[in-house]
């Protein structure tokens, strides 16, 4: 479960995030590994949701309406998640790991806050993409 305790951009009606993982598929590639996920995830840990509602929208049962992103030093992960009128917490669905949006950025969280934070208010702009930057998943951490 994820609590949403700040919001950066925008209203969000959710206070909590619920999210349940499959068990891994034998024959899944690395980027569908649901156990990848919570090696690199703790309790009380702070991760940043980048979401994209299509309101109206008559996105496939599969995807849901609503697109998230995950954010976790160094990880990016997508979650999908379909929204109701007045809910207070929100069911998502994991779909895959994005291991090439480390070109975007793969530093820690709290690095991610910031530049957020200054991108929005125009501040400073984010730092530029990297093609170079292998595919990949940000550091497991310590038990």
């Amino acid at each position: 479960m994820f609590t949403v305790d700040e919001q950066l951009k925008g209203k969000v009606p959710f206070e909590k995030l619920f999210m349940a993982l499959a068990a891994d598929k034998e024959t899944a590639r690395e980027y569908n590994k649901p156990s990848y996920l919570l090696k690199r995830l703790a309790a009380q840990q702070t991760v940043i949701f980048f979401a994209d509602a299509k309101e109206g929208a008559f996105a496939p049962i599969r995807r849901g309406n609503m697109v998230l992103f995950l954010y976790a030093n160094g990880t990016w992960v997508q979650f999908a998640a379909v929204t109701e009128d007045k809910q207070t917490s929100l069911p998502i669905a994991f779909h895959h790991f994005e291991p090439y949006l480390r070109r975007t950025f793969k530093g820690p969280t709290a690095e991610m806050r910031q530049v957020v934070i200054d991108g929005l208010s125009g501040k400073k702009a984010p730092p530029p993409y990297d093609p170079k930057e292998p595919g990949g998943f940000g550091p497991e951490l310590k038990p």
